[in-house]
């Protein structure tokens, strides 16, 4: 090795630790709870990089949409068709209050009289005659 070769001292030499020894020369005794040197966390530097993994906290509006839009297979027109449990309680709903259930009724019919404006829909518009009638 010539003199141009040579690494200056305490430039990436791989004989030199962090505490600036050398490494034969050291008088560290390596045992438990005590590292080699080169093995340890460097200042400034965690042996946890990404944390401790966050809990999934769910409350019960969570679990109750997540259940809500988990897929079941329906029959419809005599194709198999994968919808929400949502979208399937309206459409029970909606075929109970066309049959002129009474509860599905009023339930379907609460629903349509409230400001669905995020829906998209008119608010249900009720017109009495007769004796009903106000002035």
């Amino acid at each position: 090795m010539t003199d141009d070769d040579a690494i200056p001292p305490g430039k990436d030499d791989p004989a030199q630790d962090d505490s600036g020894e050398a490494g034969p020369d050291r008088d560290y005794e390596v045992g438990y709870g005590k590292p080699p040197v080169h093995t340890r966390f460097r200042k400034g530097e965690s042996g946890n990089l990404r944390g401790r993994p966050r809990r999934h906290h769910r409350n019960l509006a969570t679990i109750f949409d997540a259940v809500l839009e988990e897929k079941v297979t329906i029959i419809e027109n005599g194709r198999r068709r994968q919808i929400s449990k949502r979208e399937a309680i309206l459409r029970q709903y909606l075929n109970r209050a066309i049959q002129g259930e009474g509860k599905e009724l009023q339930i379907v019919t609460r629903l349509l009289s409230r400001d669905n404006s995020e829906l998209g829909l008119e608010p249900l518009t009720y017109i009495h005659y007769g004796a009903d009638a106000k002035p």
